[in-house]
Protein backbone atom coordinates (compact mmCIF):
# COMPACT_ATOMS: atom_id res chain seq x y z
CA UNK A 1 0.00 0.00 0.00
CA UNK A 2 2.73 2.30 0.63
CA UNK A 3 4.95 2.02 -2.23
CA UNK A 4 1.27 2.18 -4.25
CA UNK A 5 0.35 5.73 -2.62
CA UNK A 6 3.73 6.79 -3.37
CA UNK A 7 3.62 6.35 -6.90
CA UNK A 8 0.38 7.91 -6.82
CA UNK A 9 1.51 10.98 -5.77
CA UNK A 10 4.86 10.78 -7.78
CA UNK A 11 2.25 11.43 -10.38
CA UNK A 12 -0.06 13.66 -9.38
CA UNK A 13 1.45 15.49 -6.91
CA UNK A 14 5.77 14.91 -6.98
CA UNK A 15 6.12 18.00 -4.32
CA UNK A 16 3.56 15.99 -1.75
CA UNK A 17 5.64 13.11 -2.25
CA UNK A 18 8.70 14.96 -1.36
CA UNK A 19 7.11 15.49 1.80
CA UNK A 20 5.52 12.23 2.17
CA UNK A 21 8.30 10.31 1.30
CA UNK A 22 10.08 9.50 5.21
CA UNK A 23 7.32 8.27 6.10
CA UNK A 24 6.39 6.08 3.40
CA UNK A 25 9.58 4.65 3.44
CA UNK A 26 9.62 3.71 7.19
CA UNK A 27 5.75 2.22 6.80
CA UNK A 28 6.69 -0.05 3.67
CA UNK A 29 9.66 -0.83 5.39
CA UNK A 30 8.26 -1.96 8.40
CA UNK A 31 5.40 -3.94 6.75
CA UNK A 32 8.49 -5.71 4.68
CA UNK A 33 10.23 -6.57 8.04
CA UNK A 34 7.09 -7.53 9.60
CA UNK A 35 6.25 -9.50 6.84
CA UNK A 36 9.46 -11.07 6.14
CA UNK A 37 9.30 -12.17 9.75
CA UNK A 38 6.06 -13.71 9.27
CA UNK A 39 7.55 -15.43 6.33
CA UNK A 40 10.35 -16.75 7.81
CA UNK A 41 8.31 -18.34 10.95
CA UNK A 42 5.49 -20.27 8.69
CA UNK A 43 6.78 -21.27 5.43
CA UNK A 44 3.49 -22.89 4.64
CA UNK A 45 3.15 -26.20 2.55
CA UNK A 46 2.79 -25.71 -1.23
CA UNK A 47 -0.89 -25.34 -2.51
CA UNK A 48 -2.12 -26.50 -5.40
CA UNK A 49 -5.08 -23.63 -5.86
CA UNK A 50 -3.84 -20.67 -7.43
CA UNK A 51 -5.24 -17.15 -6.36
CA UNK A 52 -8.36 -16.12 -9.07
CA UNK A 53 -7.23 -13.18 -11.07
CA UNK A 54 -9.63 -10.71 -12.33
CA UNK A 55 -9.68 -8.04 -14.63
CA UNK A 56 -8.81 -4.40 -13.35
CA UNK A 57 -9.55 -2.78 -15.97
CA UNK A 58 -13.53 -3.27 -15.76
CA UNK A 59 -15.89 -0.99 -16.54
CA UNK A 60 -17.92 -1.73 -13.29
CA UNK A 61 -14.57 -1.48 -11.25
CA UNK A 62 -13.89 1.97 -12.90
CA UNK A 63 -16.77 3.67 -12.54
CA UNK A 64 -17.07 2.74 -8.91
CA UNK A 65 -13.98 4.14 -8.27
CA UNK A 66 -14.20 7.23 -10.00
CA UNK A 67 -17.40 8.04 -7.99
CA UNK A 68 -15.94 7.21 -5.00
CA UNK A 69 -13.38 9.75 -5.89
CA UNK A 70 -15.55 12.23 -6.97
CA UNK A 71 -17.36 11.93 -3.63
CA UNK A 72 -14.47 11.83 -1.42
CA UNK A 73 -12.89 15.31 -3.60
CA UNK A 74 -16.30 17.03 -2.93
CA UNK A 75 -16.10 15.99 0.98
CA UNK A 76 -12.66 16.62 1.40
CA UNK A 77 -13.19 20.34 -0.22
CA UNK A 78 -16.55 20.51 1.85
CA UNK A 79 -14.55 19.77 4.80
CA UNK A 80 -11.44 22.08 4.51
CA UNK A 81 -13.98 24.95 3.64
CA UNK A 82 -16.69 24.18 6.72
CA UNK A 83 -13.58 23.07 9.71
CA UNK A 84 -10.36 24.13 7.96
CA UNK A 85 -7.57 21.16 8.67
CA UNK A 86 -9.35 19.35 10.68
CA UNK A 87 -12.17 18.65 8.07
CA UNK A 88 -9.23 17.67 5.86
CA UNK A 89 -8.10 15.25 8.78
CA UNK A 90 -11.24 14.41 9.42
CA UNK A 91 -12.23 13.09 5.74
CA UNK A 92 -8.59 11.35 5.23
CA UNK A 93 -9.27 9.19 8.86
CA UNK A 94 -13.11 8.29 7.11
CA UNK A 95 -11.83 7.67 3.83
CA UNK A 96 -9.07 5.60 4.52
CA UNK A 97 -11.35 3.21 6.39
CA UNK A 98 -12.12 2.55 2.36
CA UNK A 99 -9.80 3.42 0.09
CA UNK A 100 -6.31 5.16 0.47
CA UNK A 101 -5.64 5.71 -3.23
CA UNK A 102 -9.24 7.74 -3.89
CA UNK A 103 -8.11 9.64 -0.66
CA UNK A 104 -4.49 10.54 -2.02
CA UNK A 105 -5.47 11.53 -5.32
CA UNK A 106 -8.06 13.87 -3.74
CA UNK A 107 -6.03 15.52 -1.17
CA UNK A 108 -2.98 15.60 -4.30
CA UNK A 109 -5.27 17.64 -6.38
CA UNK A 110 -6.35 19.38 -3.23
CA UNK A 111 -2.86 20.77 -2.51
CA UNK A 112 -2.02 21.94 -5.98
CA UNK A 113 -5.38 23.96 -6.54
CA UNK A 114 -5.58 27.54 -5.82
CA UNK A 115 -6.61 28.06 -2.63
CA UNK A 116 -6.24 24.58 -1.62
CA UNK A 117 -4.32 23.24 1.13
CA UNK A 118 -0.69 23.71 2.41
CA UNK A 119 1.74 20.62 1.83
CA UNK A 120 2.63 20.26 5.92
CA UNK A 121 -1.64 19.69 5.79
CA UNK A 122 -1.63 17.58 2.66
CA UNK A 123 1.52 15.23 4.06
CA UNK A 124 -0.63 14.51 7.50
CA UNK A 125 -3.62 13.72 5.76
CA UNK A 126 -2.02 11.11 3.47
CA UNK A 127 -0.43 9.63 6.55
CA UNK A 128 -3.85 9.95 8.57
CA UNK A 129 -5.40 8.11 5.72
CA UNK A 130 -2.58 4.75 5.60
CA UNK A 131 -2.40 5.17 9.57
CA UNK A 132 -6.59 4.23 9.27
CA UNK A 133 -6.73 1.81 6.53
CA UNK A 134 -3.64 0.13 8.45
CA UNK A 135 -5.86 0.38 11.86
CA UNK A 136 -8.96 -1.43 10.09
CA UNK A 137 -6.97 -4.06 8.37
CA UNK A 138 -5.60 -4.73 11.93
CA UNK A 139 -9.32 -4.75 13.18
CA UNK A 140 -10.05 -6.86 10.62
CA UNK A 141 -7.54 -9.33 11.66
CA UNK A 142 -8.08 -8.96 15.44
CA UNK A 143 -11.79 -9.56 15.03
CA UNK A 144 -11.95 -12.48 12.64
CA UNK A 145 -8.42 -14.32 13.39
CA UNK A 146 -7.51 -16.84 16.06
CA UNK A 147 -5.16 -15.93 18.87
CA UNK A 148 -2.49 -17.21 17.72
CA UNK A 149 -2.80 -15.27 14.25
CA UNK A 150 -3.42 -12.06 15.90
CA UNK A 151 -0.44 -12.56 18.11
CA UNK A 152 1.69 -13.26 14.60
CA UNK A 153 0.63 -9.84 13.02
CA UNK A 154 -0.63 -7.24 15.86
CA UNK A 155 3.22 -6.32 16.54
CA UNK A 156 3.81 -5.45 12.79
CA UNK A 157 0.68 -3.68 12.72
CA UNK A 158 1.40 -1.40 15.77
CA UNK A 159 5.17 -0.65 13.97
CA UNK A 160 3.70 0.22 10.42
CA UNK A 161 1.18 2.59 13.29
CA UNK A 162 4.03 3.96 14.73
CA UNK A 163 5.80 4.95 11.22
CA UNK A 164 2.75 6.24 9.43
CA UNK A 165 1.62 8.67 13.04
CA UNK A 166 5.27 10.25 12.52
CA UNK A 167 4.24 13.04 10.26
CA UNK A 168 1.39 14.00 12.88
CA UNK A 169 4.63 14.82 14.93
CA UNK A 170 7.22 15.65 12.25
CA UNK A 171 5.17 18.73 10.70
Amino acid sequence: MFVRIGAVLAVVNPGLLGRCWPFLAASAACALAAAGLLWRQTRPAASDRGVPLHNPFELGMSLKFGAIFAAVLLATNMARIRFGNSGVYATSVLSGLVDVDAIVLSTGRLQQSAGGIDSATAAIAVALAALSNTVFKMGACWFSGSPEFRRALIPGFLLICAACLAPVFWF
